[in-house]
């Protein structure tokens, strides 16, 4: 009998917060609830204010105008990453050059075996090491 309450306070307290409105009363109703809805948010990287900004009071004039700047700098970094990976790729490319075909095969092995083990997940995990127990004395 020590649980009746908590059942009915797990149940019925819930409902009486809610009220009628949580639930709709009619088809009609149900059909306005699901319509409003609204759609899924995309997600915009320049609609972000820089680390720490958020927390020292901006005005929403302030944070437009921070939106604006960091919109038209966006556009120039993803040039700028693309630039950066391609020098990566042509670096690498370039210090492959200098390998040997025998070094060449071993870092082709080398990279497929890394691919493997990333998408490969283990099936073990790694053993814990045990502290041992301070003796009493």
């Amino acid at each position: 009998m020590k649980f009746l309450p908590r059942l009915c306070a797990l149940f019925f307290l819930p409902a009486c917060f809610l009220g009628s409105s949580a639930w709709p009363t009619s088809a009609q109703d149900a059909k306005t609830t699901t319509k409003s809805a609204s759609p899924k948010r995309v997600f915009d990287p320049a609609r972000r204010v820089p680390d720490y900004f958020g927390q020292i009071g901006l005005t929403p004039e302030q944070r437009e105008r921070i939106y604006k700047i960091r919109a038209k700098h966006y556009e120039k970094l993803r040039e700028l990453e693309k630039q950066i990976t391609a020098l990566n790729v042509q670096m690498i490319k370039d210090c492959e050059g200098v390998l040997d075909e025998t070094q060449k095969k071993l870092l082709e092995a080398r990279r497929e075996a890394a691919s493997v083990k990333r998408t490969v997940p283990s099936s073990s995990t790694p053993p814990t090491k045990e502290v041992p127990a301070k003796k009493a004395g």
